[in-house]
This record gives structure tokens, sequence and C-alpha cells, in this order.
């Protein structure tokens, strides 16, 4: 093997690839080597010089030291996606790398902080997607708002509680516009993770994408990999019927529906945050509205167009993850690690630690970090309020 660049790691240039969603052939002409140089240098027979590194990571917008850094932990836990089956592999791949990108922050924040504990219901109903009923799936949904003290009522904010419960919700841009949200199980120490798609610029739409994902990880935590992909469809109509259940208790929300119509649906988006088309879904999942109205509304919800764009979808804003993001300003304010160490503690790119942070850009060269109050502490220290009044104090921050 000729040597180039000693510690050059091939599987960390697949990784970058992956993520940027570029081609062997796309980043050889960029770069100004061959095709079989790529391929040589990602296989390990041979490694760049010094020169290519520099043009690798400047092409591939990541610093020289992610392409030194050793092979991450991984495990093959099903990633559930949002989206249908129809997903390229690549696609696949770039999300999974992508996830252990936000992981690698996790980590790295959670050597100073300790964040929200993870708690997350396991409906512990096995392996097989195929004996899940609609009644587990109701008693599911019931039971994570029970486990998570939260009653029956609206949620006010979906991605603040998943964070509060300790489950790592990033808004990244994701390279397939078919992807509105994917999750992960944890394994090990880690955390569940969901990320939403940016691009969705929709509260509803997100907020039932989370909701969703939440379903995948309380119903389907013991599904195989092929046993979801041989069950995709199945899968995602448990979810969807989870995230209803979840975002809709029956117990509060039929309370409040009085009459099949649209314009009553609309007059309840505001509270439940949630889509007129997810209402109508619901109240025919639970017979509340015969086949032959919800035949009629969906006609006149479809001549409104309202498939495209629902009424209230400008209006109501998009809920934003946060922990990440007060976790580094708490970093940064208490002295624990300069924007620097930061930096250089991490081997991704500046652009993408803000990103999964939900950091404003250029937060980590000259951002002001002001939030100071966060339901996490120094590693070694005693709280200072209850928990209950850190989660007060951070439900009221922006």
């Amino acid at each position: 093997m000729r040597t180039g660049t000693p510690g050059f790691n091939g599987n960390r240039l697949v990784e970058a690839r992956d993520v940027r969603g570029i081609t062997g052939k796309a980043l050889a002409a960029v770069v100004g080597v061959t095709v079989g140089s790529i391929s040589h240098y990602e296989n390990g027979r041979q490694t760049p010089s010094s020169e290519v590194l520099t043009s690798l990571s400047q092409a591939l917008g990541l610093p020289e030291r992610f392409f030194l850094a050793p092979d991450r932990p991984h495990v093959d836990n099903p990633i559930f996606f949002r989206s249908g089956a129809s997903l390229p592999e690549r696609a696949k791949k770039a999300v999974d790398s992508l996830l252990d990108w936000v992981r690698e922050v996790v980590g790295y924040v959670e050597q100073y902080l300790e964040l929200p504990p993870v708690k997350i219901y396991d409906a512990k109903l096995g392996g097989d997607p195929t004996a899940i009923g609609n009644e587990d799936i109701e008693a599911a949904a019931t039971a994570l708002r029970t486990y998570w003290g939260i009653g029956d009522g609206a949620i006010s904010d979906v991605v603040l509680l998943a964070e509060l419960n300790g489950i790592v919700v990033s808004r990244m841009r994701l390279n397939e516009d078919r992807e509105d949200a994917l999750s992960k199980r944890a394994f090990d120490t880690y955390r569940d993770c969901v990320l939403l798609n940016a691009d969705k610029d929709c509260c509803v739409r997100s907020r039932f994408d989370l909701a969703h994902e939440l379903g995948h990880l309380v119903l389907h935590r013991h599904v195989s990999e092929d046993a979801k992909t041989l069950h995709h469809k199945l899968l995602e109509k448990q979810a969807n019927r989870f995230a209803g259940a979840f975002l809709l208790p029956s117990t509060s929300f039929f309370g409040e529906f009085y009459a099949p119509t649209l314009e009553v649906f609309e007059r309840l988006k505001p509270k439940w945050k949630t889509a007129m088309a997810a209402m109508i879904m619901r109240c025919s999942d639970c017979d509340v509205i015969s086949s032959e109205q919800a035949t009629k509304l969906w006609k006149r919800y479809r001549s409104q167009k309202w498939h495209k764009r629902e009424p209230l979808d400008d209006t109501l804003p998009v809920e934003q993850p946060r922990l990440l993001r007060r976790s580094f300003d708490m970093l940064v304010e208490n002295g624990l690690q300069t924007r620097r160490d930061i930096r250089n503690a991490l081997t991704i790119s500046q652009r993408d630690i803000e990103e999964i942070a939900a950091l404003p850009k250029g937060y980590l060269n000259d951002g002001m970090a002001t939030v100071k109050v966060l339901p996490i502490k120094v590693r070694g220290e005693e709280p200072q309020a209850s928990e209950p009044a850190k989660i007060h104090q951070l439900n009221r921050g922006a």
C-alpha cells in the first residue's frame, strides 16, 4: 500500500459521501483524482496525500480530523422512516450515518452535563407487528401519556415534551424530500433519536411526524429489520394510529367534537394543533363518524384543496428543539468549554454541529448564549431547584 496520510480511515470517507449525497465519480471530479483512487481510499488499499486530504475535506465540508477518526460503534437497530419504503439504499445509509453524528454531539455534551433522564414507555408487544391490534395501540398511547404525567389534554409542545423525557430531537435538512421524519431506538448508553425534516415547515405536520416516530419507539421496540421491511406498510399504519391516539385522546378530544363538519375541525385545530385531516381520520378510526360522513368530509376537504395546505398552517409556529441548543449555551456560559474547544473536540464540521443542535448560524464563532436555566446540571453538582421547577422554567423559555 502506498503511503499517503497515516491513520486515514476509508470508512469515514464513505460515511461523508453518504451524508453529503455525493457519488464517488462526482467527488473524484471535484478533488481532481480518479474514481479508482476514491475507491482505493475507501477500501483501505491506498491513502490520500496531504494535499488530496485537504481537497477531500473542503469538498465534503468536514475537518481533516474527521477522516482520521476511528470507526464509530454501530448496531443494526431498525431505522423507522416516516416516508414510504421506496427510499433508495443510499438514503438509508445517509440517515444512519447522520444519526451517528447526532450521537457524537450528544455524547460530547453528556461528558459535562446531565440531560433529562430517558423515559420511554415500552409497550412490550413483541417482534411480530401482525399481532398488534388497535386496542393495543390505543392502550399504548394512553400509557405513554400516563408515564409522562401529562393527562389527556391537548399537548402544547410535542418536541419539548419528548426532550423533557430524554429523547433527542433534531430538525435537519435531509437529502430526500420524501423523508418527513425518522427515528432509531437507543442502544447501550445512547438515547433514542428522532430527526425531523427541517424543510417540512408546517407545525401540525411536524407534530404528527414526531408523534408517529414516538409510536415506532413505543410499539415497535422489539421489531427486527427483516420484520420491519416485510411489514412496512402495516408498521406505518400502526404508527399513524398511535399518533392520532396520542395527540387526540378519545377521553378528551371527542368531548369537544360536536358535529361532523370541516368548520368544527377548523375551530378545534388551534387548541389541538393537529391537522384537520388527522382529526377526520381519528374520528373515522374510532367510529365517531360513519363511513358516509367520512366520505362527504373527504370530498369537501379535497374540493377546498386543503390536502395541499390547510387553514392555519401558515400561522401556527413550528415547534423547535431546544435541549441541545441550551446545553451548548450552558457549556459556554459556565466556562466549561469554549467555542474553540467545541469545534476541536467534535469530528464533524461547525455547520453540522450548529444544525444538529439548533444553534444560530455562526454561534460557534461569535454567537451569544443567553439562556442559562435548564433541566440539566453540571456533572457532580447538586441541583439548585426541584425537578418540577426546572421543567416549568424550561417550558416557559423560548
